[in-house]
């Protein structure tokens, strides 16, 4: 349960982040993100 919960504020404050800032700073944060999870 308290994992789920925080799961949930994650994506809640992930898609507000979103919201705030430029998309083209979206993608390539998510794709610095994808760099440094995969490598």
């Amino acid at each position: 349960m308290d994992v789920d919960s925080s799961h949930y504020s994650f994506k809640y404050m992930f898609t507000l982040f979103l919201k705030e800032i430029k998309p083209q700073t979206v993608v390539s944060i998510l794709f610095m993100g994808f760099i440094e999870i995969f490598i």
